[in-house]
């Protein structure tokens, strides 16, 4: 899809950059200008993540969050927010419900809804309130699935709820409040809510909203509690001294021009030897002949004659303990899931930073 296309021309932007960057003395006038780009990509990078979570999958890095904590995490970030005319309250619960999900994209959800509720208290005072809760779903419940119109399942669930006491919201701009792009004054902007309602998606959760002209707004988001059990840390970076390729072999297979120059390129730098090809069909067969000298291949997901699944299995049956590094601009989670019990070594989502794709190879090759 577009934000496949788009991931893959800027993984070759920043990569190229970070490469030109790296290759300038430190004084050369250049470098600002090729920050600049460097942080304009990174600003479109961060566009794609809201279409992708607009569209519902936009899950990345799964943990265990505290809700609370998240909320209290941000506070500064939230008062600089809202106008000085208007009062944050806080009503948290004890214990603290905890869900399973992306806490960069839970984050999200947090301020696009607190930032929302700011502009429709405008210049006038009043509060606006956080709560969390625990609360149990019945079956067939249908509070939550209006605007997902996924069923929710009955059980125990985290509730976020965010009111004001601004505007309101007229039954008219309801029905539009989670298009794309769609604003008045008092609604947030771009893709803001639109961004919302696909994070609460792609989390399995539920929305639900009270408004009255005048008096205010009410959002009130479940997610599934997680369980006592369920606890899942993203791997810190290790900021040792990554080693170089010292000649080891690595296998190419991306249909985008782009981004195997850039692979080629990066991976050159560190003295890895690189082959390969656009075409996965010669990719294979190209491991097929040179195996016994091949350390890694890097293989893309989304290619218009063969998809990485079915290339990954092809490789296996070349060799079922090829190390296979698979790269995509779709989650991994969504990618993986399409995999059977053997999945490939490792997993990267485009656009990534250069020196993150050499750590992970040097790691693993």
């Amino acid at each position: 899809g577009i934000a496949h296309d788009f991931n893959n021309l800027l993984n070759a932007v920043l990569g190229q950059s970070a490469l030109a960057i790296n290759k300038l003395p430190k004084e050369s006038p250049a470098v600002s200008n090729i920050t600049k780009a460097i942080q304009a990509s990174e600003r479109a990078a961060d566009l794609t993540r809201q279409l992708l979570a607009y569209s519902g999958k936009g899950k990345f890095f799964t943990v265990e969050i505290d809700l609370n904590k998240l909320v209290n995490e941000n506070i500064q970030m939230l008062e600089v927010s809202i106008p000085k005319t208007t009062q944050l309250r806080y009503e948290l619960c004890s214990p603290s419900p905890r869900i399973i999900g992306d806490i960069g994209q839970i984050q999200q959800v947090i301020m696009n809804l607190i930032i929302n509720a700011g502009e429709a208290m405008g210049p006038n005072p009043g509060y606006i309130t956080i709560r969390t809760s625990r609360i149990e779903l019945p079956e067939n419940n249908t509070k939550y699935t209006k605007y997902t119109t996924t069923p929710l399942a009955a059980g125990s669930y985290a509730m976020l709820q965010v009111s004001d006491t601004g505007s309101g919201i007229s039954q008219e701009t309801l029905e539009r409040i989670f298009d794309p792009f769609f604003t008045t004054k008092f609604t947030g902007r771009g893709l803001g809510l639109a961004a919302v309602l696909g994070i609460i998606k792609g989390h399995k959760g539920g929305l639900h909203i009270e408004s009255e002209e005048r008096k205010g707004t009410m959002f009130e988001i479940v997610w599934p509690l997680a369980e006592q059990s369920t606890i899942s840390k993203v791997q810190e970076k290790n900021d040792a001294t990554v080693p170089e390729g010292e000649g080891k072999t690595i296998l190419i297979i991306d249909d985008d021009p782009f981004v195997f120059q850039l692979l080629e390129d990066v991976l050159g730098e560190v003295k890895f030897t690189v082959i390969g090809t656009t075409d996965p069909l010669k990719g294979i067969e190209l491991y097929r002949k040179e195996q016994q000298n091949i350390s890694m291949v890097i293989l893309d997901f989304s290619m218009p004659t063969m998809n990485g699944k079915d290339a990954f299995e092809m490789l296996l049956q070349i060799n079922d303990n090829v190390k296979v590094l698979l790269c995509s601009g779709y989650p991994e989670e969504d990618t993986l899931s399409l995999f059977g019990k053997v999945r490939p070594t490792g997993f990267l989502q485009k656009p990534y930073k250069p020196e993150v794709l050499v750590e992970w190879v040097s790691r693993n090759c």
